[in-house]
């Protein structure tokens, strides 16, 4: 009877919408255990759980006792059965991390949990009817250890992730060495954003190529009014890159991220959230007119785009390119309109115009360009390649300056 109102309580939780605080917590909880002994461990006992786990204990049985194994076997196929339905009926997803026990489908209830319970459960009461103690007591200990394995698959990553501390010192090393054959990065900010959900605040902030692997991250949640960065709302220090607030942030709520290193808040690198309404960014682009190339009107649709920080402000530009209405494939003949790239900050601000000028054929094979520090100097370039009589490369230098070489 307490089970089926445990069961009931769950299913109503789900149904409310408030069972990410409790898989928050569970998590947290979990990954404060978390080290490189238990990842074994626990592999093992998940193992035990499995589908292959359970077959070959169920032979084992009918080796031993035909007549118990047989039994058992019955039971957990009729659990399994039991199981998958109530997969489909509940429907609750898996949780978006990377374990590295990877299972499929819906994730509650766990047969893991289901299917142990009664294969499990059943051999430790024949052991504890032929009194046959310490083996009865080893098969609940397991029964225990799948259960918090179980917990763990449905939560998160939890002690199946691993230990990380080795490769996040090492990583730390080579950071404070700063060799000289190491790569000039762009000096990017967060870039963090809130947005508003149905019910709660998607959090979402970059993890620097400066920072070490166990960097960690506290969020502050204030109003704009304040002069203080307001309350934590996570209850340990973050190993991730995401936070769900939940919280329906108003417009004059605003958040920040601070790193935590050593289990120091360094709030001389905090960063500012910005707040969203949609998740996703509408950014204007002011299109060309439209033009004609051999008595052939053409007008221009956008098409590929690149990414880099052209002016050095800490944020992404785009370069987009325009397609004319006539572009062709190389194989085609006939004349095409001028290909043309843009550079825009994400508001819409537009930092230049190019015009590959009319020698060009526009077409996805002819009219390429590339974004990307060719010099390591830490700024970003723009490489487009522009085919006239004398085949020349035009390469953006500057947001202001290009340069033309031969090929």
């Amino acid at each position: 009877m307490i089970s089926w109102i445990l069961f009931l309580s769950y299913c109503i939780i789900f149904s409310l919408g408030y069972l990410q605080s409790i898989d928050t917590h569970v998590y947290q909880f979990l990954s404060s255990f978390q080290n490189s002994s238990l990842t074994i461990y626990m592999k093992i006992i998940t193992f035990f759980g499995s589908t292959l786990g359970i077959i070959l204990v169920c032979l084992l049985c009918l080796i031993n006792d035909w007549k118990i194994g047989f039994m058992m076997s019955i039971h957990v196929a009729i659990v399994a059965i039991i199981n998958q339905i109530m997969k489909i009926l509940i429907a609750r997803p898996r949780p978006d991390v990377l374990p590295l026990v990877i299972e499929r489908g819906f994730s509650f209830p766990s047969a893991h949990a289901m299917v142990s319970f009664i294969l499990y459960g059943m051999i430790a009461y024949f052991f504890w009817n032929k009194k046959k103690i310490i083996s009865a007591m080893l098969t609940v200990a397991m029964l225990a250890s799948s259960a918090v394995s179980a917990l763990a698959a449905e939560v998160g990553e939890s002690l199946k992730v691993g230990d990380y501390t080795e490769s996040a010192a090492e990583t730390q090393k080579l950071i404070d060495s700063r060799p000289d054959i190491q790569r000039p990065m762009e000096n990017l900010n967060r870039g963090a954003v809130a947005v508003r959900m149905d019910g709660y605040t998607y959090i979402s902030w970059r993890w620097l190529g400066t920072e070490s692997a166990d960097t960690r991250y506290n969020i502050y949640r204030s109003l704009t009014e304040m002069s203080s960065y307001g309350q934590k709302i996570n209850n340990e220090p973050l190993n991730a890159t995401n936070f769900t607030d939940l919280f329906i942030a108003s417009d004059d709520t605003q958040y920040f991220i601070v790193p935590v290193v050593n289990g120091e808040e360094q709030w001389d690198k905090v960063g500012a959230v910005q707040l969203w309404d949609n998740n996703y960014m509408d950014i204007p682009i002011q299109k060309p007119e439209n033009n004609k190339v051999n008595g052939e009107e053409y007008s221009y649709t956008p098409g590929d785009a690149s990414v880099g920080d052209l002016d050095g402000d800490g944020e992404y530009e785009i370069v987009l390119k325009w397609d004319p209405s006539n572009a062709k494939d190389a194989a085609q003949a006939g004349f095409t309109g001028e290909c043309i790239l843009d550079a825009y900050k994400l508001d819409g601000t537009r930092l230049w115009r190019i015009n590959m000028g009319p020698n060009i054929r526009a077409g996805a094979h002819d009219t390429q360009f590339m974004v990307y520090d060719y010099d390591c100097d830490g700024k970003p370039k723009l490489l487009a390649v522009r085919l006239t009589a004398q085949s020349q490369v035009t390469a953006l230098l500057s947001v202001t300056q290009t340069k033309t070489m031969p090929l």
